[in-house]
C-alpha cells in the first residue's frame, strides 16, 4: 500500500511552489502513459494525469494533449520557468472530469520562447472558481509528486 499524504501536507507543498521552486515534483518533459495515483483531497481520491510536449506556439495560448482526472473537475495551470522549477501563473483552464483532449490554455499577456510548466490542479471548492494559493484547489500529486511537465514552446 503506498502512503498517501495528508490535506496539510499537500496544501503546503502546493503553497511552496504557488511561486517558489519546490523539489518533490515529476520533472517527465514529454508525453508518456498516464496511470494516474490517487491524491487525497477532502475524503476523496482524486486521480489525475497530464501529457504534454514542446510545441510551436504564436505566443497566445499551449496545447496539452491529454489530461485525465476521475473522482471530480480540475484546473491545467500554466506556470512559466524558474530555474527549472515552476514559476508564476501565466494561464488557467478548467477541464471537467474524465479524459479531455488536445485542452488549450490561454496566456495572460504574451509568451517568449522558453520552457513552462503545465500542472494539473483539482476543483474541489466553488465549482468553476480557481482558489489557489488562498484555497482548496491544490494541485494533484501521485507518487511522483506533483502532477506537471516541462515543455520548451517556440513561439511564432
Amino acid at each position: 500500500m503506498k502512503p498517501r499524504l495528508p490535506l496539510a501536507v499537500v496544501t503546503l507543498a502546493a503553497a511552496l511552489t504557488s511561486g517558489a521552486g519546490c523539489e518533490h515534483h515529476r520533472h517527465t518533459p514529454t508525453a508518456g502513459a498516464c496511470t494516474p495515483d490517487p491524491t487525497p483531497i477532502a475524503g476523496q481520491q482524486v486521480r489525475g494525469c497530464l501529457s504534454a510536449a514542446d510545441q510551436i506556439s504564436d505566443g497566445t495560448s499551449v496545447t496539452v494533449a491529454d489530461v485525465d482526472i476521475h473522482n471530480g473537475p480540475g484546473w491545467v495551470v500554466l506556470h512559466t520557468d524558474d530555474g527549472g522549477e515552476p514559476g508564476p501563473r501565466i494561464g488557467v483552464v478548467s477541464v471537467r472530469q474524465g479524459r479531455s483532449t488536445q485542452v488549450s490554455i490561454p496566456v495572460t499577456g504574451r509568451m517568449t520562447t522558453g520552457n513552462y510548466w503545465p500542472m494539473l490542479h483539482v476543483d474541489v471548492g466553488v465549482e468553476g472558481t480557481y482558489e489557489f494559493p488562498a484555497g482548496p484547489d491544490v494541485p494533484v500529486v501521485d507518487s511522483q509528486g506533483m502532477v506537471m511537465r516541462l515543455i520548451h514552446v517556440t513561439v511564432r
